[in-house]
């Protein structure tokens, strides 16, 4: 958060986003998989450093907040995407479940 850049592997992407920005932050839906069904739903501060982040987090608390910036206000936008490459992994232990369903 202090601003400094960092090397890192990206990811890219290129298409129709949907896409919407307000007074907190932009808002960019990155579908995954032909079917679309699912997504990669990125939120980037308007602010930088921790005040940034800290209005977003704020901002989410408002029940309405998701609602317009996700459904409302996002419109589809051409474009290329880079992202810091990441992975997602999780273990889930079935022992106790598959013992239950027999």
């Amino acid at each position: 958060l202090d601003g400094s850049a960092v090397s890192c592997a990206l990811m890219h992407a290129k298409g129709n986003f949907s896409f919407a920005r307000n007074s907190v932050c932009q808002f960019l839906r990155l579908p995954y998989g032909e079917s679309e069904r699912f997504a990669l739903y990125v939120f980037l501060p308007n602010e930088k450093g921790s005040k940034g982040l800290c209005d977003l987090e704020s901002s989410w608390q408002e029940p309405e907040f998701m609602r317009q910036l996700c459904f409302d206000a996002a419109e589809s936008k051409q474009g290329s995407v880079y992202l810091p490459r990441f992975r997602v992994e999780q273990a889930i232990k079935l022992d106790q479940l598959l013992q239950r369903t027999g």
